[in-house]
């Protein structure tokens, strides 16, 4: 009975292990598997001017945004004052086959108590440009 018994448990083991293995080797769509990413490549000079350009018209927005009472908010004044870029615009690939680009941005700002700020950040454009994001440089 004991040779019986364990022939049994370990039947029962290889079973649940081969529909386990099975189920794996089908593999799950929705699973989220690393790949390369290519390397960012440079664009032509006039989609890195329209770009740089989306950049600069995206702080001034903020700034004549901050502006306003909003909520209780009260109000910051202050004039971008100088914009720079280091570095060339790079087409990058994201995730699900998306299309950005981005460069580094510089950009200072003067505010009306005297406080003059200097920013950088990594500025992301759609593929459209009708998107700006500006994100914090890794540091």
């Amino acid at each position: 009975m004991r040779k019986t018994g364990a022939a049994i448990v370990i039947l029962i083991a290889g079973l649940v292990l081969t529909g386990c293995a099975g189920n794996e080797s089908k593999g799950n769509p929705y699973a989220y598997t690393p790949t390369a990413s290519p390397e960012p490549s440079k664009v032509d000079s006039t989609l890195a001017a329209k770009v740089k350009q989306a950049c600069i018209d995206q702080v001034n927005t903020v700034a004549k945004n901050a502006a306003r009472k909003i909520a209780n908010v009260p109000p910051k004044f202050y004039k971008v004052t100088a914009t720079s870029f280091r570095g060339d615009v790079e087409q990058v690939e994201l995730p699900r086959e998306k299309i950005v680009y981005e460069i580094e941005f510089t950009y200072t700002t003067t505010h009306d108590t005297g406080e003059v700020l200097t920013t950088t950040q990594i500025c992301r454009v759609n593929k459209a440009l009708d998107f700006v994001e500006l994100r914090n440089t890794r540091g």
